[in-house]
């Protein structure tokens, strides 16, 4: 049963009166239990530790699936652990289309996301409403991505496909204890599917509008009784779907044009019963046409949605290649696990933009890293005591080069070289007292942090800024932090518990590649938070009715805004002072019958600028934290239903909605907007070896026209990125 891919999920009534109980409680929890991330794992067996069966009794199916994670780098239920996640199994995943960051859009609670501006390959993704609006090699991410426990230390490419996904889970709000820096708005995590004893193969083609074309291939082999092989190879292309009507220039492309593939090797090799060694090689290109700026406002604006242009200056192909290889040892002994994770990722990205015709861009950006982890996992004093420990390592190499040119053959070119190296040493404990039947769960987080930055802009050539012509401007910072975190869990019930939680977060500091000669060299400095937040995880009416509610409250201090000055392809990194996010999240999933499941999510943001000073000027009262809607939901109504002639039935229909949302701190809204999803499906249809399923689907089945964020680019007016209109397919999948 698929319902429980998304946790319970949230209504707008209780908005209001869910921040009253945040507040009445806050003094009550965080004053007896300062304590983080909680793992009631030892109220589980392994036995019951498969998600992904559906459970073997009548009794039992009526029932909603347990969900496994190991979102806390142990496996545990997701209702059992204090954490505001969410986790989307490989069915659901298939459901929706999901395959790469960007494909999260709108799908999820708390999560907004657009792509850059200058780049579509890099996604502006906020959770809670942190997150960027631009995407270099010399800042970071304020949330965490993750492949098999490798960290993605750029945003770009992030829009290129991951092969073979079992699973996605999505840590909502600081994570400093086990995932370090960058992830005070959260982590995404992606976890492929491991080789298997068994064999299997599936094929899934796809066709749509926009003429799009979609391959996914995938076979699992075993070559011997403890070594297992996979191999996944994934290709789609569509149109895109605003035509590029110059025809005199050469190598043209559509904007929103998508050709990507995707390929993944993996090995599994089982030595006795206590040694696991996993290995795998991925690969994704993208070849894309960029973003398209459609003017909304002055005197060329068109009304509507634009869906065919003439740009002047053209549109060229843009590419991202992305290479990475991960090997994760685990040896388990005396209830102790210990676990090494190597990984190695390189991006290479040759990006061209076309911003209206005013001017273009076209730049080339490479990075190179590696990552080196080591935990300890285990329990103690009879699982009363269960603990992670670890070493980490990181460092990266990038190279940014980008060649801007404006009207009256004004052209600026210059070179960013860096480097970075960040080392963390973390514990996490809980502990469960002998007290209260056991229902209390107390836990401790601690990271200690160091992070070094170099870099260094070269001015080749500007016609902006003659006197930079040459020039060469070094830059290099160092910081520490110390982030613990506590957390107090409670089971008022076997199937009900509630948490509170404090944590700190961290965002390294850096350099802006896209500075003036006077700006570069200063950087900017880290960012920190505290948060605090409480929450409640239920089972409810035989596990037929899921809910889980959380509120938050996350106060930043030197804050790191991206300042969009005009045109936009300029922005300044500011610590620009305070901010204060508070909100409620609510996720519900109910069985109404055998057939029918409906899932439910609403977040409500309050988020402001305490204070914002640029230039010496306090802007706070003007300004706005950039994609953080104050209202956010999604419905699902789910129906599997009986047979229907050769197979089952089954059907989705979902609607996702946001309110007015800010692209970057300036007051320039983009408004809110609601967009209808549907899947048909026919499913189990036996063949003479395997099965097959056949999917009719439609997404924004209204022709929603709607901006998904709004620029001033300059040329005396604003431009939007507009919604995809209504795309239809259909997918045919086959496996054995």
């Amino acid at each position: 049963m698929l319902a429980a891919a998304i946790t319970p999920q949230k209504q707008p009534s209780k908005a209001y009166s869910g921040k009253r109980i945040f507040i009445a409680l806050f003094p009550v929890l965080f004053g007896s239990a300062h304590v983080q991330a909680a793992q009631a794992v030892n109220r589980a067996a392994d036995a019951t530790l498969q998600p992904w069966t559906a459970p073997a009794s009548d009794a039992d199916r009526a029932g909603l699936e347990e969900i496994v994670i190991t979102a806390q780098m142990r496996r545990e239920l997701l209702q059992q652990t204090p954490i505001a996640i969410t986790a989307l199994l490989s069915r659901e995943l298939e459901t929706r289309q999901i395959n790469n960051v960007l494909d999260l859009a709108s799908q999820l609670p708390s999560v907004s996301m657009v792509p850059f501006v200058g780049n579509r390959a890099a996604p502006n993704l906020s959770i809670r409403g942190a997150g960027n609006i631009d995407s270099q090699t010399t800042k970071d991410n304020s949330m965490g991505f993750y492949i098999d426990g490798i960290p993605v230390g750029r945003s770009v490419g992030l829009a290129s496909d991951v092969a073979d996904l079992e699973r996605v889970e999505l840590l909502r709000g600081p994570q400093g204890t086990l995932y370090g820096r960058n992830t005070t708005g959260g982590a995404i995590n992606f976890i492929t599917a491991k080789p298997e004893r068994e064999l299997s193969f599936q094929q899934m083609l796809t066709l749509g509008s926009d003429s799009l074309y979609a391959s996914k291939t995938r076979l699992n082999l075993p070559l011997s009784d403890s070594l297992f092989t996979r191999f996944t190879y994934m290709r789609s292309k569509d149109k895109g779907w605003v035509a590029n009507r110059n025809t005199t220039q050469a190598r043209q492309i559509d904007f929103n044009e998508d050709d990507k593939e995707a390929a993944r090797w993996a090995l599994r090799l089982l030595a006795g019963d206590n040694f696991t060694l996993d290995f795998s090689l991925d690969h994704s290109k993208m070849t894309y046409g960029n973003v398209f700026f459609q003017r909304i406002t002055g005197p060329n604006a068109v009304a509507g949605r634009q869906e065919s242009v003439y740009p002047v200056k053209g549109l060229t192909p843009s590419l991202t290649s992305i290479d990475g290889q991960s090997l994760t040892l685990s040896w388990r002994l005396n209830g102790v696990e210990l676990k090494s994770i190597t990984g190695h990722r390189k991006v290479s990205n040759r990006v061209n933009q076309n911003y209206i015709d005013l001017f273009t861009q076209n730049g080339d950006q490479t990075q190179d890293q590696t990552s080196q982890e080591f935990q300890l996992i285990g329990d103690a004093y009879d699982q009363r005591l269960q603990y992670v420990a670890g070493l980490f390592h990181f460092k990266e190499n990038g190279d940014e080069r980008m060649v801007s040119e404006y009207g009256n053959n004004l052209v600026d070119l210059w070179r960013v070289q860096g480097h970075s190296k960040s080392s963390a040493l973390y514990a996490q404990a809980t502990w469960t007292p002998p007290v209260i039947d056991d229902r209390l769960h107390l836990t401790l987080g601690l990271r200690q942090t160091e992070d070094r930055r170099a870099a260094t802009k070269h001015f080749i050539s500007s016609d902006l800024y003659p006197a930079a012509y040459g020039q060469v401007v070094p830059g290099e910072k160092k910081f520490r932090k110390f982030t613990p975190s506590y957390t107090a869990d409670f089971d008022l019930t076997q199937n009900i518990n509630v948490y509170a939680k404090v944590a700190l977060g961290y965002r390294a500091g850096g350099f802006n590649t896209r500075s003036t000669l006077a700006g570069f060299g200063q950087g900017f400095d880290q960012e920190d938070l505290v948060s605090r937040e409480v929450g409640l995880k239920s089972d409810l009416l035989d596990r037929r009715l899921r809910l889980n509610l959380a509120a938050f409250d996350n106060k930043f201090t030197n804050l790191q805004v991206d300042q969009v000055r005009i045109p936009a392809i300029f922005t300044d990194t500011l610590n620009a002072g305070r901010a204060r996010i508070q909100g409620l999240e609510m996720e519900l999933t109910a069985l109404l019958s055998r057939e029918l499941t409906v899932n439910v999510f609403y977040t409500h943001l309050d988020a402001k600028y305490a204070s914002y000073i640029d230039n010496g000027v306090e802007l706070a009262a003007v300004k706005h934290l950039p994609n953080a809607p104050r209202h956010q939901g999604g419905v699902n109504l789910r129906y599997r239903g009986g047979l229907l002639g050769p197979g089952r039935f089954a059907a989705d229909l979902d609607y996702h909605w946001q309110s007015t949302v800010y692209a970057n701190p300036n007051p320039i809204p983009t408004a809110g907007y609601g967009v209808w999803n549907a899947r048909l499906q026919l499913t189990n249809i036996r063949l003479p070896r395997g099965e097959l399923r056949l999917a009719l689907w439609g997404r924004n089945l209204a022709d929603r026209k709607y901006a998904i964020a709004t620029s001033n680019l300059g040329g005396g007016g604003l431009s939007a990125q507009f919604g995809q209109p209504r795309t239809l397919g259909i997918d045919a999948i086959f496996e054995y």
